[in-house]
């Protein structure tokens, strides 16, 4: 009787003890949004004012700048997300022909505006809003804000001075480029295309490769000499802005393609000519029946509404077979229809990834067919996640060895908020993390996969299969902590070494270097390396992976500090840090 009354007792103060604790997080939280979600934008004009509002939930960061041929006034959002397709808004008006907006790249929301003629603007910043005005030059001439005209100007003339440099060579016609030791380049764009030959000479050896921030494709070709020393020449094409040549070492010529964004293209060699041919890459999210197909992000997926195509996770059972057929880029799978609810039907899809899906139902046998019809040779890795009841199909792009391919999982999304401390969640601070961390390693020119770049679920089997199926060098899933102990702050990183890693260099020597890049940068406290073979991301996965724990939640001096953009960036700098270090050491 006695132990009984003790267990209610118990019981009764930590009910109690909950109630005071959650009491405490909703009064003392203030939680700062990490990315700004575009909720509308809408057109005004105001006793002949023209210009428009731009609704965020949160703001950021913006940069405004404009363009000519035709006359655009650019606003970029940056940290900020558009769920939505590209819209337009037709205004038709004297100064202004139409407001377009759309998710411009993966954290960039662009706001453009299609003028009739070179206007004036000025900007202004209010709760959740940015309001542009529009000055007609030909009816007000110069208005009262004048620091804003200036300030606005100033970004024009940056364009203006590089227009004019180029100017100031002479008139290039860029269907015909000639440049020393026999080298000749030609542009021409065909419809959606743009081709850009590059007659070799005598030379065979050439070497592409492609830079981000900004967007470049580089050609350097061995044993040549452009003795001018660097040009520029524009080339105004849908996707290529301009061509620049420059002697980038000893008998080593660059030819660099500046672009105007990020684009998909094919190399063709023939008769000592090499032909880049650019095109535009198309990102769709689709749905067809049950079946929705994403392809916006790194994680490229099919998803199938209620299918179980598999059970479990480490030992997958599988309830399909799989057929590929190399000479036609076609992968088949057939199931038993009872798995999924499918209509037969086709899925009209073409993008730079696929051209359809086949939905084949055998009704006397009861089966039934996916037929994926690719453009190129990919891994399809399947797997059902009951937590959100489908079934997904990731397709992947194995790397090759040298490539040395970085997996960055942001961990937990979706259904799955992780540690939660009032309206703070730790998926949000992970994602923001991530996401920082993959913008520092582009431009270190480090080839990166992130699992999530959105709110949305991966199964923790399908990331460590994804990154496994990619042949990934290195895995790092980012996290945040939290402890019922309101004082216990720091850093900790979690490993486990499997045995099919190399004796070199493992897990422990990944999460080693981790942990001391982000005690020596935020200066936390340490909590030490933590070996977890429980957990899957580090026990299913074949490279070396590690699980950074960044700092608590549920202490006040960690979670002020996980607030902060800046301090944000500190950790995905450690991060960097520590990965360009671990990858000089991973074989």
């Amino acid at each position: 009787m006695e132990k009984i009354k003790m267990k209610q007792v118990q019981t009764i103060l930590a009910i109690l003890f909950v109630i005071v604790i959650t009491l405490g997080v909703h009064t003392n939280t203030v939680a700062l949004p990490l990315y700004g979600k575009l909720n509308n934008v809408k057109y005004f004009n105001e006793n002949g004012q023209e210009g428009v509002f731009i609704y965020f939930d949160n703001i950021q960061k913006h940069n405004d700048f404009t363009l000519s041929n035709p006359d655009r006034i650019i606003v970029d959002f940056e940290y900020s997300l558009y769920n939505g397709a590209s819209k337009t808004i037709n205004v038709s008006s004297s100064t202004i022909k139409a407001i377009r907006y759309a998710q411009f790249k993966k954290n960039v929301v662009r706001v453009v505006f299609d003028l009739l003629s070179k206007q004036e603007y000025k900007i202004e910043q209010g709760n959740g809003y940015i309001k542009v005005y529009i000055s007609n030059t030909s009816q007000t001439g110069n208005s009262g804000n004048n620091q804003n005209i200036k300030d606005n100007n100033q970004d024009i003339k940056r364009d203006d001075d590089r227009n004019s440099s180029q100017s100031g060579r002479g008139n290039v016609d860029r269907n015909s480029i000639t440049l020393p030791d026999n080298i000749n380049i030609s542009y021409v764009a065909r419809e959606s295309v743009d081709e850009v030959s590059i007659s070799l000479g005598n030379h065979k050896d050439y070497i592409i490769s492609t830079l981000a921030q900004p967007e470049r494709i580089i050609v350097d070709i061995p044993n040549v000499e452009f003795s001018k020393g660097e040009q520029e020449f524009p080339i105004n094409g849908n996707l290529v802005k301009s061509i620049r040549s420059a002697q980038y070492q000893d008998n080593l010529g660059r030819l660099v393609l500046d672009l105007n964004e990020k684009s998909l293209y094919r190399v063709n060699d023939t008769e000592g000519k090499l032909i880049l041919s650019l095109e535009k890459p198309t990102y769709k999210n689709i749905s067809y029946g049950s079946i929705g197909y994403n392809s916006k992000n790194d994680r490229i997926f099919f998803s199938i509404k209620g299918a179980k195509l598999t059970e479990g996770g480490k030992d997958l059972k599988r309830h399909y077979t799989g057929r590929y057929d190399s000479t036609r880029f076609t992968y088949t799978i057939t199931f038993p229809s009872e798995y999924a609810n499918l209509s037969s039907g086709i899925m009209k899809i073409n993008d730079h990834m696929f051209e359809s899906v086949t939905i084949a139902k055998n009704l006397i046998r009861k089966q039934t067919s996916l037929i994926f019809k690719a453009k190129d040779k990919f891994v399809y890795e399947i797997i059902t996640r009951p937590d959100v009841n489908d079934t997904v199909i990731n397709i992947l792009k194995p790397v090759s060895n040298s490539e040395k391919l970085v997996v960055i999982d942001a961990g937990h999304g979706g259904t799955e908020p992780g540690a939660v401390y009032g309206k703070l969640m730790e998926k949000d601070l992970n994602l923001d993390i991530a996401i920082r961390l993959n913008e520092l390693l582009k431009a270190k020119n480090i080839k990166t996969y992130m699992i999530r770049e959105d709110d949305s679920f991966v199964g923790l089997y399908e990331r460590a299969f994804i990154a496994n199926s990619l042949n990934a060098k290195l895995f790092l899933s980012i996290h945040n902590n939290a402890i019922g102990d309101p004082n216990f702050d720091g850093t900790m990183t979690l490993y486990n070494v499997k045995s099919s890693e190399g004796r070199d260099f493992n897990s422990y020597n990944f999460a080693r270097i981790i942990q001391n890049s982000l005690l020596k940068t935020l200066g936390s406290k340490n909590r030490n390396l933590r070996e977890r073979p429980d957990l899957v991301v580090l026990k299913a996965t074949k490279m070396p992976a590690a699980l950074a724990e960044i700092a608590f939640l549920t202490n006040k001096g960690d979670r002020n500090k996980l607030q902060t953009p800046e301090y944000r960036q500190k950790v995905a700098q450690a991060l960097c840090d520590a990965i360009i270090e671990s990858l000089s050491k991973v074989k």
